[in-house]
Parts: structure tokens; C-alpha cells; sequence
């Protein structure tokens, strides 16, 4: 019978305070942590929006999920748990007859538990297969886009998802190697290319290669494109969505996303004054981002990179 992994117990939750003060979390509150990961923001969010509200946590991570549940089970009733992607809030929203939410987070980053256990393949330090998959249900994995990618393929993969500097040496040194023999976990694989990455910043550029896999393996920015689209578009009028990135390629896509709806005016440039009469379909509630404390990213390393972004829906 599986056992019921356990929780790390210096779980932290990232710009925990920050996240809930910009979001203006409050009793009757209906929010969707579209990314539940253990539930540490959840938990908060149960707290406040009280009996009255309700929090809707998806997570892709079945035993995620478990720990999320345990961990929050003095809010049963209160929170709605659901094993799936947040691009999918459409048809939740319909299927789990879901009342009309009005605050939304996203904390984009890798869970804890998927850089500390290596059976799960994430990171580069630990033996462990070529996995990366957020949800065990998938197909595709590391080790399967590893070996079938074309070199193009690769190439593209490790220069749009990682920004890796030696792409096509590193894409070909990869060929080269799975073509004389299988790579068969994650320190075989880093042991075999790290001749061609520069030896100055071998770790940088190694995380940068295992970033750039695991997007492809779950395909991150897609699903990002979609998930804040549709959470969007679901979202009350004044209601408020947080965002958490973790690189540049998230963050710009989020920046990207919501250019567009800050504009007062969609008038073409070569028009002397406005004529559209267009009105913002969203207010930046964070004029810059906001990243964390000094004290915080000694508590917890690995809100180092975290950006956090805060839009309000106006219409």
C-alpha cells in the first residue's frame, strides 16, 4: 500500500504577507490558487476569507495534492481541492458548479518537494531518472525529449526555455552522447555534457539546461499563456490576480499579457489625439515588481528570484 508522502517542515510560502495585503484577502472572499503546491498561501487564504468564502486550489501533482489536503483538513468545507491544471478553470468552473471568484494566485515556482526528491528528477545535484513531469499522467518525459528532439529541436528548446548561452555546442554535445550510448538518470546525463559548458559557471548554465527541459516536458509557457487568459477572463469585476515568477520568461509573458489591458487609449500612433474613447481593462496594483526582503530570502533561499505582480480587473 503507497504511503502518504510527508511534508517538509520548513515549508515557506513566498511574499506570504505581501500576497495576501495586495490582494486584499477578506471574509466571503472566493479565491483560486491556481498552483496549491502544499498549501502554504491556502492555508492563509482559508483562514481569512472564513466560513462565508471559499478556496479553490488546483495543483497537477497527485501527491502534492495528498499533502495539500492533510495539511489543510481544519478547513474542510472551506477549500475545494482538484488534481488538475489552472488553464482548466472553464471547465471546473462548469463541472464543480464553482460560485464567481474574485481573487486569483499564481506562485509559478517548483514546489520543494520536486528539487528535493530525486526520484522526481528535477534537479541536476541528485541521481535520479530524467522525469520532470508535474503530473505523473503525462507521456512526455526528460528522457524520451532527450532522445527523440531532433538537434534543432533541442536547440531551440535549450535557447527559448533556458536562454542558454552554447545552445547548439550543448544541443550537439547531447546527440553526440545519447547517439555512442542511452542516458540513464539525471548525474549521468550532466557528467556526459559537462565538457562543453563553461567551467566558471557550470551551475548556472546546468540550471538553465534542467529549466529549459522541464518546460518542455510540462509545457510551462503555454499553459501560462492560457491559465492567465482564462483566470482572467473568469474573474469578477474589481477582482484582483497575483502572479509569482521565477524567470524572465515568465515574468515577461505576464508583463506581456497585460500591456495591452493598462492602455487608456488603442489608437493607432499615427493619430494625433484619441478617437478610440477606450477605457483600462486593468489597474497594475504593483507599479514595480515586488520581490522579497532581505530576511526573507534568508529564511528561504529559494525566494531569491520570486517577482511578484498584482493586476486589478477594472471591466
Amino acid at each position: 500500500m503507497p504511503t502518504t508522502p510527508s511534508a517538509p517542515s520548513n515549508h515557506e510560502p513566498v511574499l506570504l504577507d505581501k500576497v495576501v495585503e495586495l490582494l486584499e484577502i477578506k471574509s466571503g472572499d472566493v479565491v483560486v490558487d491556481g498552483t496549491l503546491g502544499l498549501g502554504g498561501h491556502a492555508k492563509r487564504f482559508a483562514e481569512l476569507v472564513g466560513e462565508e468564502g471559499r478556496v479553490v486550489g488546483f495543483d497537477l501533482d497527485g501527491a502534492n495534492l495528498q499533502l495539500a489536503q492533510r495539511n489543510l483538513r481544519k478547513f474542510e468545507g472551506r477549500v475545494t481541492f482538484v488534481n488538475d491544471s489552472y488553464d482548466k478553470i472553464d471547465h471546473y468552473l462548469k463541472a464543480l458548479k464553482l460560485p464567481p471568484y474574485n481573487k486569483v494566485l499564481l506562485d509559478l515556482g517548483v514546489s520543494s518537494p520536486h528539487f528535493d526528491d530525486a526520484e522526481r528528477g528535477f534537479s541536476f545535484r541528485k541521481a535520479g531518472p530524467l522525469d520532470m513531469r508535474f503530473d505523473k499522467r503525462l507521456n512526455v518525459t526528460a528522457e524520451k525529449i532527450l532522445h527523440k528532439a531532433t538537434q534543432e529541436q533541442l536547440e531551440n528548446i535549450l535557447r527559448n526555455f533556458g536562454e542558454v548561452a552554447n545552445f547548439r555546442k550543448t544541443a550537439r554535445k547531447i546527440v553526440e552522447e545519447r547517439n555512442a550510448k542511452r542516458f540513464t538518470s539525471t548525474t549521468n546525463f550532466v557528467t556526459r555534457i559537462e565538457s562543453v559548458l563553461p567551467k566558471q559557471t557550470q551551475n548556472k548554465v546546468l540550471a538553465q539546461i534542467f529549466q529549459a527541459l522541464r518546460i518542455a516536458v510540462n509545457d510551462e509557457l503555454n499553459v501560462l499563456q492560457r491559465g492567465v487568459h482564462n483566470l482572467w477572463t473568469n474573474l469578477s469585476v474589481n477582482g484582483f490576480i497575483a502572479i509569482i515568477s521565477y524567470h524572465s520568461l515568465e515574468d515577461r509573458l505576464v508583463k506581456q499579457y497585460f500591456a495591452p489591458k493598462l492602455k487608456s487609449c488603442i489608437c493607432p500612433s499615427s493619430l494625433l489625439k484619441c478617437e478610440c474613447r477606450a477605457k483600462p481593462e486593468a489597474f497594475a496594483v504593483t507599479k514595480r515588481v515586488v520581490v522579497p526582503t532581505k530576511e526573507e530570502e534568508d529564511a528561504n533561499p529559494r525566494s531569491r528570484s520570486a517577482k511578484l505582480r498584482v493586476y486589478q480587473k477594472l471591466m
